[in-house]
């Protein structure tokens, strides 16, 4: 079973943690679209943490073959699902970045995804939706 590291982006982080509250309604998932070597879960969330080159960007959890780190508490938004600051998938949206780095197990990295998807249903009570 894998396990969920926290490594938050500071409170201070406004454009990727702006603070909003949430109570997620449903889950996002993507995939980073990095495919530089080196570019898993703890680079994204250190990019993140760092501030994401000013950029107004952010997601709850970033997730590889060997690591699902989290970066913003799931009780807020953040910038994820580019509906803008007030977008229901921003505001009421769990956000998941899946690594699709060269040098990382992609299988294994929908396999934590997956893993993360399911407790996150159960501990926010998301139902799943056809």
């Amino acid at each position: 079973m894998p396990s969920i590291k926290q490594d938050l982006v500071p409170s201070s982080v406004k454009n990727v943690r702006p603070g909003y509250p949430m109570t997620p309604k449903w889950i996002t998932i993507h995939e980073t679209d990095n495919f530089n070597p080196g570019a898993g879960a703890k680079n994204h969330a250190t990019w993140l943490k760092n501030g994401a080159s000013g950029l107004s960007r952010g997601w709850h959890f970033t997730v590889d073959d060997t690591y699902i780190i989290q970066s913003i508490p799931t009780n807020e938004s953040t910038w994820h699902a580019g509906d803008g600051p007030n977008g229901t998938g921003n505001r009421h949206s769990i956000g998941i970045e899946i690594c699709v780095n060269p040098d990382s197990d992609y299988e294994a990295a929908k396999v934590n995804a997956a893993w993360l998807v399911r407790k996150l249903m159960k501990d926010h009570n998301i139902l799943l939706k056809g």
